[in-house]
């Protein structure tokens, strides 16, 4: 994102360690050499009313490693992940016409709805983002 420094994404991650912790949020990760060329955020519904679903978020793959189905091999670990902790409901949302949005089409995600000016794309100006769902 424009102006995002690297203190900043330290930051965010470093927001996530609680619930990591506390069992919330899953982290999983992809490495090649040691080096994590992928992740992959599930966070676990803590609402009385939603034991049964939990949420995708930053699935990050590095740009070399895009196209070689890592993308899917994430997906589909925080899928069973997200089974294993008993949650039948999962969503996510993206970029609309971005590669994930793509990839979550063909993955067998289900969009049900667009939200304009919704985020900002990493250079700065807002986007549209598309939303998904999947029943497990």
């Amino acid at each position: 994102m424009a102006g995002l420094t690297l203190e900043d994404a330290a930051g965010f991650w470093r927001r996530q360690l609680p619930g990591l912790a506390d069992g919330e949020k899953q982290l999983l990760v992809a490495e090649e050499g040691g080096v994590i060329v992928g992740t992959i955020l599930l966070m676990l519904a803590q609402q009385p009313n939603a034991p049964h679903r939990a949420e995708i978020g930053k699935m990050l793959v590095q740009s070399s490693q895009r196209r070689r189905g890592l993308g899917r091999r994430l997906l589909a670990a925080a899928e069973s992940a997200a089974r294993g902790a008993g949650r039948t409901l999962l969503m996510l949302d993206t970029e609309s016409g971005s590669a994930g949005e793509h990839l979550y089409k063909a993955c067998g995600w289900t969009e049900f709805g667009r939200v304009p000016d919704h985020s900002h794309k990493p250079d700065g100006p807002l986007a549209e983002t598309t939303f998904f769902y999947k029943r497990l």
